[in-house]
């Protein structure tokens, strides 16, 4: 989180900036606290009971210059200003103290444009159980997560409206504007050969390391990404493997992604070759994270690579829901959700 910090601190008029991982109803969100004023104990008190600053400043903007340096799982989701940060009695930024994030688009509200902004609207609003959703407002923002994306993506496909239902898409734009302004980008271009996801220098771009492993040449523990693309939900398990074994974490940067799981899979088990090019494997997931690990399995076995051991936590299946299911009815249809149509 120190390096976000410094991002922060790098913008136009701010003073004092700290970052946490807070867990919030939409799951491990980073939010960050910016202060424009004096850094003295007296008035940093004073600032706990008034969070709007005397300077304010533009967190959209601050949000898209984060964006433009830092991978997009660490932007943080939301940026508090305050007019001081908390401190504690050694003077020391007292996090405890920091307001709880305020996930609020009211004032940035602009309406469906429409019928077909504001039926994507209805139903964006269905599944993230809320009032309404503006045409720029950011589906992860106002409380979306890994398998909430996947949810919408199901209630899009079955609800007749003439637009596809992508996954990548709203990853790739994360507003109903942008959803609707994608349509037809993934078909421009099929005759001039295979796509190019834009990553520029390596595939390692895509992996994290999440703990500093004491135990030397130990084998690491990929963990792939959830629906959002971020691996923050991993840090607290990489935490605790740390006298066991590197944890890497495989995210995906949203402004490139592939158009399906598969070739996701494909994209992942590149990366996962090019950090461990021999030895047995151990990927694991959790929830878009648990369908991609069996998958990406797969495309290591097929290149001869050995897999020591494959762990799909929580998985999301589109088959069914898993709370109104038997395991044992939910395990038969997250097996069958793993295999290509036709076999």
């Amino acid at each position: 989180l120190a390096e976000v910090e410094v991002q922060l601190r790098k913008q136009p008029g701010v003073r004092e900036a700290v970052v946490v991982a807070r867990e919030t109803v939409q799951g491990t969100q980073l939010v960050g606290y910016v202060s424009t004023g004096s850094s003295d104990p007296d008035e940093a008190v004073a600032g706990q009971k008034d969070i709007a600053a005397a300077v304010h400043l533009d967190m959209k903007a601050m949000r898209n210059a984060l964006a433009r340096e830092l991978p997009d799982y660490m932007v943080p989701s939301v940026i508090m200003e305050l007019a001081a940060l908390p401190l504690n009695a050694n003077g020391k930024i007292d996090r405890k103290a920091l307001p709880a994030p305020v996930f609020d688009t009211a004032a940035t509200y602009e309406a469906p444009q429409g019928e077909l902004e504001v039926q994507l609207a209805q139903i964006w609003a269905q599944v993230l159980g809320v009032e309404r959703v503006g045409r720029r407002d950011n589906f992860f923002e106002l409380g979306g997560h890994s398998l909430l994306a996947l949810r919408l993506v199901g209630h899009l496909r079955s609800s007749g409206l003439a637009i596809e239902a992508s996954l990548a898409r709203l990853l790739k734009t994360q507003t109903i504007a942008g959803y609707i302004a994608a349509e037809g980008e993934a078909t421009q271009g099929d005759d001039v050969g295979p796509p190019d996801w834009g990553y520029p220098e390596s595939l390692d771009l895509l992996a994290t390391s999440l703990n500093r492993c004491t135990v030397p040449n130990a084998a690491p523990l990929f963990m792939v990404h959830e629906g959002r693309g971020a691996v923050l939900d991993y840090v607290t398990l990489a935490q605790v493997l740390a006298d066991t074994c590197p944890v890497v974490g495989l995210s995906l940067d949203a402004t490139h992604v592939p158009p399906d799981m598969m070739q996701i899979a494909r994209l992942h088990a590149e990366t996962i070759g090019r950090i461990q090019p021999a030895g047995a494997l151990r990927v694991a997931g959790w929830s878009l994270g648990g369908a991609l690990a069996p998958l990406i399995a797969k495309v290591l076995e097929d290149e001869g690579r050995e897999l020591a051991w494959v762990g799909a936590i929580d998985p999301y299946t589109q088959v069914l829901d898993r709370e109104e299911v038997s395991a044992e009815s939910f395990a038969q249809a997250y097996v069958r959700s793993l295999v290509p149509e036709g076999l």
